[in-house]
């Protein structure tokens, strides 16, 4: 299927009028939205003008209704000023605007507030993603574009695999480590961790060819490297991928920028104990390592990266899927 997302097509120029020394804004256009979500999108934005006064707030306002403000929702970015103020000045920025409503179009201006008045780009539209995924179970997953691929947003959750057989779930510690077939569980085999963080599936089933939803797979180690490489790279890309909540403290440098939303569920060892939920996202990829181990991807909550790893085929880790 085909997606348009919509967003205004004026040409980028500044508010026509410099009222009274208050800023003057940049009208986004097309290049500058990026990461549109189902919930979320970026703007990369721009005060053409700081006026007569030094900018003190300044982010993207939006409303389901024509010409919003601030008393609208928004975002704000506070900015320390000196005494002078050179109305040359070009300050960019970028806004990450969340929790939005799926299959939604919003008006949006950029502004910007100095002691004399809040000035106001051009109105420019956006609209949120309305695309979902639904397993062979019924659960529903929503997916995000970042780069060249598409991917599901949330964890995995089925029982079954795609051609409707079942997958065998396995709450004992010992009964687990000897699995050299597809297996599932739930953390702590606690049912109610599985809205949140979906479940934990051991190697051979995320490589059984049959686990994602129909035009979707598990993705291999080289695909998780595209992502990561879209995203800056091994040392940095984590902080884009992380979610802003559910992570124990400090949760270094998450902003959730791409909209991957990776959130820590943690893992089962291969000794069947679970641990680390708050602390890791661990990512099955496809790609085998040798006989007995597989490669992974690893995202913690005291740094940024997203480096691949190797573990026993036998460890219980999450899955999110790429599409075709």
């Amino acid at each position: 299927m085909i997606l348009f997302v919509a967003i205004s097509c004026s040409k980028k120029e500044d508010a026509p009028i410099d009222i009274a020394g208050i800023p003057i804004l940049t009208t986004p256009t097309g290049s500058d939205v990026d990461s549109i979500t189902n919930t979320s999108v970026i703007v990369y934005a721009n005060v053409n003008s700081e006026g007569d006064a030094p900018v003190t707030a300044k982010g993207v306002c939006w409303s389901t209704s024509h010409n919003p403000t601030i008393s609208d929702s928004k975002t704000s970015n506070r900015r320390l000023q000196s005494q002078t103020v050179d109305r040359t000045q070009n300050i960019d920025f970028t806004a990450v605007i969340t929790d939005l409503q799926p299959g939604t179009t919003y008006y949006m201006r950029v502004y910007a507030t100095n002691s004399l008045g809040t000035g106001y780009s051009n109105e420019f539209l956006v609209t949120t993603i309305d695309n979902t995924v639904t397993d062979v179970d019924g659960n529903v997953y929503h997916t995000v574009q970042i780069g060249t691929q598409t991917w599901l947003i949330e964890n995995l959750r089925t029982t079954h695999y795609n051609d409707g057989s079942a997958i065998t779930y396995e709450g004992d510690s010992v009964l687990w480590s000897l699995y050299n077939s597809g297996a599932y569980c739930y953390y702590n085999n606690d049912v109610a961790n599985n809205n949140i963080y979906g479940k934990l599936y051991n190697w051979y089933a995320a490589n059984s060819g049959r686990l994602a939803p129909a035009g979707w797979h598990v993705p291999s180690d080289a695909e998780w490297q595209t992502i990561v490489d879209f995203l800056g790279g091994n040392d940095t890309a984590g902080a884009k991928m992380k979610a802003t909540t559910l992570w124990n403290s400090p949760n270094t440098g998450a902003t959730n920028s791409s909209g991957f939303t990776a959130i820590p569920a943690g893992g089962r060892e291969l000794n069947g104990r679970y641990s680390n939920i708050g602390k890791n996202a661990l990512f099955w990829s496809t790609t085998s390592y040798s006989t007995d181990n597989a490669w992974y991807r690893f995202l913690n909550h005291d740094n940024i990266q997203a480096f691949g790893f190797i573990s026993s085929k036998v460890f219980g880790a999450s899955v999110r899927c790429v599409k075709d």
